[in-house]
């Protein structure tokens, strides 16, 4: 799969404040990539210097495999937008995006009724900014990023300020233009939930270092994890909870949150086929076992909580 962006021992230094520390980071061409860090590990700035707004001190920036003086043109192809696009408000969305496209060379038609088309601002083209709601504001700042049809889109926060369904609007948006083949998403979000459900891969950093990265699913697994056993009828569910208890393989946890057919067990020495095979055998067969699934916020706050804790040491 072909590379969108390669970061190499990147490093950035503000007088005495180390930004980036090293950071190594690769994005495959055609993902959904989220970004993450706990405020001060070095987001923004790895952001701005892949947009060329910032000079490393050193280390490498590749985009499309292009670096050095290569750089220049390979940006022409990456479009951007930093938390909130700023509009003339009293110009309507395809004013304002005509005259962005003047300054950046571009034709305005058809271009950009396209491009307003493929964010669902069409209708309201001719709409004053002013009276659009944030969320179509956010997405005609999508749009403006769309402008020269860019290979990868830079996004920093793009659903901040956003409600649900605002929100849902962006990333439904976003996942469309990956899923068609469009476009390359690199996004930094604190908003963990939304990046586990649009996501394909996550890159987490901590004081301008890598500390973990691949694809979310991969990250969400953990074989420390409890396994969540469920049953029709809840007397079946207190008889393989009490007979469970008695056996020193494994631990019946708390699970009142999941209701009165479910309870959680943690396994010590045998498989969950084992453990499948031994209430089937009890005249208890479950019918679901599954894996507790941890959400990407625990991950991340167990990740950079351990991680911190050994530096702090």
């Amino acid at each position: 799969m072909a590379t969108a962006i390669a970061i190499s021992e990147l490093v950035k230094t503000f007088g005495a404040t180390r930004a980036l520390d090293g950071l190594n980071l690769e994005v495959a061409e055609g993902q959904v990539h989220g970004f993450l860090g706990p405020n001060g590990a070095g987001k923004s700035t790895t952001l701005f210097m892949l947009l060329g707004l910032v000079r490393p001190t050193s280390g490498k920036v590749r985009l499309f495999g292009k670096e050095g003086g290569a750089l220049r043109e390979a940006r022409r192809h990456v479009g951007a937008l930093i938390e909130t696009a700023a509009f003339y408000t009293y110009l309507s969305g395809q004013k304002n995006l005509e005259i962005l496209a003047r300054i950046q060379g571009l034709p305005a038609d058809p271009h950009i009724p396209r491009v307003l088309e493929r964010v669902g601002l069409l209708p309201y083209r001719n709409q004053r900014v002013g009276t659009y709601s944030h969320g179509m504001r956010q997405r005609l700042g999508i749009a403006q990023a769309l402008l020269g049809g860019p290979r990868l889109l830079v996004l920093d926060e793009p659903t901040n300020g956003l409600d649900p369904e605002g929100s849902h609007e962006v990333w439904a948006l976003l996942r469309n233009l990956v899923n068609d083949g469009a476009v390359t998403v690199f996004i930094s979000s604190h908003l963990l939930s939304e990046v586990e459900e649009y996501c394909d891969e996550a890159a987490i950093i901590l004081n301008g270092k890598l500390i973990v990265k691949g694809p979310v699913t991969e990250l969400l697994r953990s074989p420390n994890r409890p396994f969540i056993v469920g049953f029709e009828n809840p007397p079946m569910t207190q008889q393989a909870r009490d007979r469970l208890s008695k056996q020193n393989w494994c631990t019946v946890l708390d699970g009142q949150e999941l209701g009165p057919q479910t309870f959680r067990v943690r396994l010590f020495e045998k498989t969950p086929s084992e453990l499948n095979a031994f209430l089937v055998a009890s005249n208890l067969p479950p019918d679901h076992l599954e894996p507790e699934r941890r959400t990407l916020k625990e991950f991340f706050l167990e990740t950079t909580g351990r991680r911190q804790s050994r530096e702090e040491r």
